[in-house]
Order: C-alpha cells, then structure tokens, then sequence
C-alpha cells in the first residue's frame, strides 16, 4: 500500500529545506508497537514539519494520529484508544549534545551521516504516548470472573491475627 511517505529520512536536509511530510503510515512494521497491542485498528496518521529554528537549530514539529486495541487493566478485555501524539523533536549529533537543548525539546540523536528511518521515529513517539496502564471507563468495565467471590473472601477472618495475638502474649 502506497503511503506517500518515503521509509528512510535526512533529518537534516529535511529541515534545512523547510520540508513538510504528511501521509499514512502502517503500523505493521512497528514491532514493539505491535507487541505492546492486542491489535492496530489503523494506520498512523503522520504530519511533520520540518525546519531550522532560531540558531539554525533543526527542529521537527506535528502531529500523529492512530486507533488500536489494547488489553483493560482492570477487566482484561480489549479496550479501544485513540493515541495522539505532538512531535517536538531537535536534531542533534550526539548524547552530549541532547543534554543541552530546551525542555520543550525532545532529542533526535542523527550523526549526520546515512538516514534514519521513519517508522522508527513515529513508532518511538507513539510508544511514549501509550498509556501506562489501559482502562476502560469505569461505567463501560465489565467485572472478570470471581470478582464477587474476592469480596465475600475479604469479609473472613485474618487466621494471622491469631498468630499475632499469641506472639504478644509470649512478650
């Protein structure tokens, strides 16, 4: 499937052109992506800008956009998120040079030489913006299996209550 968009990228000449890339991108080649779903219900909607800011600094600005289908923490059945990301990356040439930029910057380690690949930078963004923990709405969660049996379970008497009392008894 034609995405308009090219698999590999010179962030630099990107930026120092002032280019703008806009397309889809399929999440099937985003393995670490893929494993942290149950599924992917789209592809990732991508609109990058990029462009040199201030100093000459290259800088990558936008937006991604996609729908998929993780596991709710709290009932274990398939939720669906919308998962957005705003891109604020600064390319930079090495780790020294990401500890010195604005924190409103995340950094983009890029050499210089060779290309890097986009699917990565958007699966990177993407993975950040994932929720910690997926849950549905409260209203919507459907109770797992025994979960009124845990209930009645926590209402029985602590057996190790006893053992403490007999502890403190011997002191």
């Amino acid at each position: 499937m034609p995405t308009g968009l090219p698999d590999l990228i010179d962030p630099l000449m990107l930026c120092e052109r002032g280019k703008m890339l806009g397309g889809c991108l399929p999440i099937a080649g985003m393995d670490r992506l893929r494993k942290a779903l149950l599924a992917p219900f789209a592809d990732v909607e991508v609109e990058l800008s990029f462009s040199m800011m201030g100093k000459g600094l290259p800088v990558i600005t936008g937006t991604l956009s996609t729908q998929v289908l993780a596991e709710c923490q709290r009932c274990l059945t398939p939720v669906e998120l919308l998962v957005n990301s705003d891109v604020h990356l600064q390319v930079v040439v090495d780790d020294a040079a990401a500890n010195h930029i604005s924190d409103q910057w995340e950094p983009l380690v890029f050499g210089g030489d060779g290309q890097l690949s986009l699917a990565q930078i958007v699966e990177d963004e993407l993975l950040v913006n994932l929720p910690a923990i997926c849950l549905h709405e409260p209203a919507k969660c459907q109770q797992p299996d025994g979960h009124n049996e845990l209930a009645v379970a926590a209402d029985k008497p602590n057996p190790f209550k006893l053992l403490s009392q007999l502890k403190n008894a011997e002191d």
